[in-house]
């Protein structure tokens, strides 16, 4: 472990990854120890460093300068994008404008901000290890656990509610599904002159299962 810069060096991790058709594919049972793993992964993380120590470490290795604008300013250049379709373009204003006003209370934190199962490493069923810590971020919880969308309402709402015993905040479900879709969304539009692109093809299914009226692809 160092300071200038920081880095921190693991031993190796033992484990594989699973798709999210794995995972959803999951009893019941496993998928209840899954999300109680990633809320407790998730909640111990965000209590490590505080909002201040996290601003003067951004600012000191100027690691703002090093990523894409924080999220708004993101999706607002990625919407001034036209697609072909009319309908699409309809589609992501609108829920542009439902992700901008749903209710979020919670303080922001520093968050992982790229929880997923690319980014995850496990023993049979089980979560073992959590990898990538490149898109380290300060935003609300929903934020967090945005990505656990694509792997359906049931697990999200597990691992949502076992997040709210361990920190006691109430989380806003909605605004949880608004921000996975804002993702993709952005993704598609991104990506909309590379049809071959995992990102593209990952936003079409998604958004096809979210908002199947857009029909995305």
């Amino acid at each position: 472990e160092g300071e200038e810069p920081p880095y921190v060096v693991t031993s190796f991790l033992h484990g594989k990854h699973l798709t999210p058709e794995q995972v959803q594919a999951f009893s019941s049972d496993e998928k209840q120890k899954f999300a109680t793993s990633v809320a407790e992964f998730a909640y111990q993380m965000h209590m490590q460093l505080s909002i201040d120590e996290a601003r003067q470490l951004r600012q000191k290795y100027q690691l703002d300068d090093l990523y894409e604008p924080p999220w708004p300013i993101y999706f607002e250049g990625v919407l001034a994008r036209q697609l072909d379709k009319p309908k699409q373009n309809g589609l992501a204003h609108e829920y542009y404008e439902r992700w901008k006003n749903a209710k979020i209370t919670n303080d922001v934190i520093v968050l992982h901000d790229d929880l997923h199962p690319d980014n995850m490493l496990f023993d049979g069923n089980r979560l073992v290890g959590v990898l990538d810590f490149a898109d380290t971020d300060i935003g609300p919880p929903e934020q967090e656990l945005r990505q656990l969308y694509r792997l359906g309402d049931e697990i999200l709402d597990m691992t949502a509610a076992h997040y709210e015993q361990l920190s006691g905040q109430k989380l806003n479900r909605e605004a949880i599904r608004l921000w996975a879709i804002m993702q993709d969304l952005a993704a598609y539009i991104n990506r909309s002159d590379q049809k071959d692109h995992p990102s593209f093809i990952r936003a079409t299914g998604n958004l096809n299962t979210w908002i199947p009226e857009g029909e995305w692809g």
